[in-house]
């Protein structure tokens, strides 16, 4: 978990100049909105804060950070029921456009990287075979 958090931290400071957005919107204008004087504020108290869940911002981040497409398969083990587990690809896209992406994206799609994620822990898997059973 704190590899992926150091890795979505790694590329906001390694590319703050990128021309990177949220929903339309530049990233540091979404940062400064979260009441964040500068992105190295922003990687210190959420990205690298342990008490607090990144998974959001992690998730959306690395995507871009890895070139990579996610899919990511959550795991509660609190269900009652057999429903299958909820799957979720990343960067997430709405009405055919990314979330969150960078004016230099290019997603390698056809091997997504498969994450388990189970509450406040997630693991990086590379077998689609494991993922499935």
């Amino acid at each position: 978990q704190m590899m992926c958090r150091e890795l979505a931290a790694n590329y906001l400071a390694t590319y703050e100049e990128r021309s990177i957005t949220l929903n339309g919107l530049k990233m540091l204008d979404v940062i400064y909105a979260q009441n964040y004087a500068s992105i190295h504020d922003f990687i210190a108290g959420e990205l690298l804060e342990n008490k607090k869940d990144a998974s959001g911002a992690v998730f959306s981040l690395l995507p871009i950070a890895l070139r990579h497409s996610i899919t990511s398969i959550v795991i509660d083990f609190n269900k009652t029921d057999d429903t299958p587990p909820a799957v979720n690809d990343f960067p997430a896209k709405v009405d055919g456009s990314y979330i969150l992406s960078d004016d230099r994206l290019v997603l390698h799609k056809e091997s997504p990287i498969n994450v388990l994620f189970k509450p406040v822990h997630y693991d990086i898997l590379y077998s689609q075979k494991y993922i499935e059973k």
